[in-house]
């Protein structure tokens, strides 16, 4: 995410319809490893 940002892009869609874990893991992980990203 930071090279994207480093880039100049401003927004990222996230398609999870082919995402292959399951939901809940899938919310658990982007809550806990990129959303932190975002509080600063």
């Amino acid at each position: 995410m930071d090279m994207l940002q480093d880039i100049g892009v401003n927004h990222v869609a996230l398609n999870l319809r082919f995402n292959r874990v399951d939901i809940e893991t899938t919310l658990k992980h982007l809550a806990d490893e990129m959303l932190p990203d975002f509080t600063e």
